[in-house]
């Protein structure tokens, strides 16, 4: 069924039908009407994608993440689509579950779809496929940090992150730190992990565990933090970076309320990410704050500039974490 159908239903032009679907404003309001109801009446949907097509400008971005159940995430994603909206554009998400096949199988659907333009939080280091240019759409990857001329980018500075919640906890005379989160093969893991370790490393008795997880949830962060509670209290960390907020709420979950350890007195506990910290959590959260909201619609800025003819040289635009000290961190004592 077309416009053909509706036109002749409502008894006007299909020109009418037309200017309806795609400049309602145009037509008078009684002719508005007269369709309006035949398109009920038939069940009509307009084939949105033929129109793109002839178009040739699709109105869908795409957004893909290695990890859609992160808080952080969640909060970049609305702020992609608060923008996306603003320029009347949509955008549909897929979840790549940290897979790198998984994300090379939507990459290419979604190229094989036409949508307008990709956002991809990737998994490890984009491909050559991407990185050579040879993507149909244009593509914007978030929070990861391209060389330079590549791909366009915006990142939060993980390394940064990482060096301001060691030199918090040093400052809070904690020198038995422990790194807690994984897998050490994501990038945004690896950033925050490098400058923890290197702040640590500038402090002479300062030690440094790293206690891997395979998942950042606060599942993970409850049992890494029972293993540390049932340590003797000399070989307990005093002070904990966790690599997001959810692995830091689940690590106090199991030392406060579990094991009724006196945090901060004996361990201090940092996250990062700022986006659940009083939610869940037996104590407000010290941790590091990115500003999701603003990298969402800044990714948005940069995928319309890609598709500018001509197009500028792709930009790389980087955030700075803040720190947010509450309670979970500095010693009352």
């Amino acid at each position: 069924m077309g416009i053909r159908e509706v036109a002749e239903h409502a008894g006007v032009s299909t020109a009418t039908v037309s200017f309806y679907l795609n400049k309602p404003d145009k037509v008078r309001p009684e002719t508005a009407e007269r369709v309006r109801v035949a398109i009920e009446a038939l069940g009509y949907v307009r084939n949105d994608a033929a129109r793109q097509l002839k178009a040739g400008k699709s109105r869908m971005l795409a957004l893909i993440g290695f990890d859609v159940t992160d808080p952080f995430f969640a909060a970049v994603a609305r702020g992609i689509r608060a923008a996306a909206t603003e320029h009347g554009l949509y955008v549909v998400l897929a979840d790549s579950d940290s897979q790198v096949d998984l994300e090379t199988e939507y990459l290419h659907l979604f190229e094989e779809q036409r949508v307008r333009g990709l956002l991809l939080a990737p998994v490890a280091d984009p491909s050559p496929y991407l990185v050579e240019g040879k993507a149909r759409v244009p593509i914007v990857l978030l929070d990861y940090s391209a060389d330079e001329g590549t791909l366009p980018a915006v990142a939060i500075d993980g390394r940064a992150g990482g060096r301001v919640a060691a030199e918090h906890l040093l400052q809070c005379g904690r020198r038995r730190l422990a790194f807690v989160g994984g897998p050490s093969e994501i990038h945004q893991v690896a950033e925050r992990l490098e400058g923890f370790r290197g702040a640590a490393a500038g402090v002479a008795d300062a030690t440094l565990e790293l206690i891997e997880t395979t998942e950042r949830n606060a599942r993970q962060g409850r049992e890494i933090g029972r293993r540390i509670a049932d340590r003797p209290e000399p070989e307990r960390p005093d002070g904990i970076f966790a690599v997001n907020d959810l692995v830091a709420v689940g690590l106090l979950q199991a030392l406060v309320v579990e094991r009724g350890l006196p945090v901060p007195d004996a361990i201090s506990v940092v996250g990062y990410n700022d986006a659940l910290a009083d939610e869940y959590s037996p104590l407000e959260l010290t941790t590091l704050h990115p500003p999701q909201a603003e990298l969402g619609a800044t990714a948005v800025e940069l995928l319309l500039e890609a598709e500018a003819s001509p197009a500028p040289p792709p930009r790389t635009v980087v955030f700075m974490p803040e720190l947010i000290v509450r309670e979970s961190s500095v010693p009352r004592s």
